[in-house]
Order: C-alpha cells, then sequence, then structure tokens
C-alpha cells in the first residue's frame, strides 16, 4: 500500500535526521527488512518510484550514524541494474544509490582513520557491521571505476541545452562517490601501515590519472558552464534543477 508506506518512510526519515537515538533503536531494524522489500522490486508509476527513492535516503541518513549497515549485502545486489546505466532512465534510482554507496565508503573512512589512530570521530559499531564494511570496498570496486569510465566519457555532451538536471544529479553522485572511495582507500591503507592488528583488507586505490580523466570529462561535458549558469540566474524556479546544480558543483 504505497500510499501508506510513503508518508511514514518520509515521517522516519526526518526523525532520523534529527535523532541519532532513533536511528540506533531497534525499531528501524523492522522498518529496514520493509524496505529491502520494497527496493526488491521494479518501481512501474511515479508514487512507487518515490517510494523507493526515500527509502534509500532513510537507509542513507542510517549509515551516517553507523546504523543500517548489515544490510548493505541485501540492497547491492538489488541495485546492480541501477549502477549499471550511463544514463537516468525512467524511475532511475542510479544516483540515489551512488550516494548510499558514498556514505558506506564514509564509514570505512571513518572506522579505518580511528584504527589508525588519526584524530577522526569514531563510530561505535558491532563485529558484524566492522566485518561488512571491511569487505565492502572490495564489493563497491567495480562500481567506482564504472563510475569513473562513464564520467570521462561524457564529453559527448556539447550543447548546454542539452545538459538536465538528472544528468548533473548522476555526475554529482558518481563524483561522490569517487572521492568517498578514494578517501576510505587511503584511510585503510594507513591503517594497514600503522597497526599490524588491524583486520581491513587492502583496497587497491583508483589510479590518480583515472580521477583526473573523470573530472575533465565532466569539465569538457559543458555541465560546469551550465551549472554555473543557472547559478548566476537569479530567476530559478525549479527546485530539482537548482538542488542538482549545487550538488554538481559542491561535489566537483
Amino acid at each position: 500500500q504505497t500510499f501508506l508506506a510513503l508518508p511514514t518512510i518520509r515521517l522516519f526519515c526526518t526523525l532520523c535526521r534529527q535523532s541519532r537515538t532513533i536511528s540506533m533503536s531497534g525499531l528501524i531494524d523492522s522498518i529496514m527488512e520493509n524496505v529491502t522489500i520494497i527496493l526488491a522490486s521494479t518501481a512501474e508509476n511515479e508514487e512507487e518510484w518515490e517510494l523507493q527513492k526515500w527509502c534509500i535516503v532513510l537507509w542513507r541518513t542510517l549509515l551516517r550514524y553507523g546504523s543500517g549497515i548489515s544490510h548493505l549485502s541485501t540492497i547491492l545486489p538489488l541495485s546492480v541494474s541501477h549502477l549499471t546505466s550511463n544514463t537516468e532512465q525512467e524511475y532511475s534510482l542510479s544516483s540515489f544509490y551512488f550516494t548510499a554507496y558514498a556514505a558506506i565508503c564514509d564509514c570505512v573512512d571513518t572506522v579505518a582513520s580511528k584504527d589508525g589512530h588519526t584524530s577522526k570521530t569514531s563510530l561505535e559499531l558491532k563485529e558484524d557491521d566492522r566485518n561488512i564494511l571491511n569487505i565492502s570496498s572490495v564489493w563497491l570496486a567495480s562500481h567506482v571505476k564504472t563510475s569513473a569510465e562513464f564520467l570521462s566519457q561524457s564529453v559527448g555532451i556539447t550543447e548546454r541545452g542539452d545538459v538536465q538536471s538528472s544528468t548533473m544529479r548522476l555526475a554529482s553522485a558518481r563524483i561522490r562517490l569517487i572521492s568517498s572511495y578514494t578517501s576510505a582507500s587511503v584511510s585503510t591503507t594507513t591503517s594497514l601501515m600503522k597497526s599490524s592488528q588491524t583486520n581491513w583488507t587492502s583496497v587497491s586505490i583508483i589510479p590518480r590519472s583515472t580521477c583526473i580523466q573523470a573530472l575533465n570529462g565532466v569539465i569538457m561535458s559543458n555541465m560546469l558552464s551550465h551549472a554555473l549558469e543557472i547559478c548566476f540566474d537569479c530567476c530559478v524556479n525549479d527546485i530539482d534543477v537548482e538542488a542538482s546544480v549545487c550538488s554538481l558543483l559542491y561535489s566537483f
């Protein structure tokens, strides 16, 4: 019953943003079981897509508190079809999944940095969640590399009028994932070098040249120029366009 589930999920998104206690409660665990069931289906209309989108937003919010990590192994296979497309199709959840996986990488970065005795704030995690974070970088590696390849091929967009808000949103999410993954890779490598007792799996860092090619592809695609033009225009009436523009410029 989508008409009941959607306002419920949006309510919990608001509550979890405002309270770590709620985000870490057992009630959220039961809700996340329903979230994975909802994401297992394919959206056939706008209402179902909205529900799935907010389900990922809820999960992403939980991840920022170090909660909901255990659901990665279930959700990742469900998202593969959304991660392998170069463009956002109808009812696509690509950008939302990418930002959620960036949050996973941020968790790895924070925990690995703590293990490496740096000053970053630590997350108190269960051993099972630590094990999932440990292997998550391996699971996400291919998607990060594919994202970099897609961004480097963005030069096909030649006219600024061809740049859609969905294109900017997807590019922003991919840049965010690459950035978070790279930072997490550095932290795990540092942790391994500083402590022989750490359990982190060594993850290959994306070559600098690959990152530069990805960013250059964004520049050559005219996405940044188009985004800046919109920012300079004080008469933006579309909140989706404004959000996509701000997200792209910030991520870049």
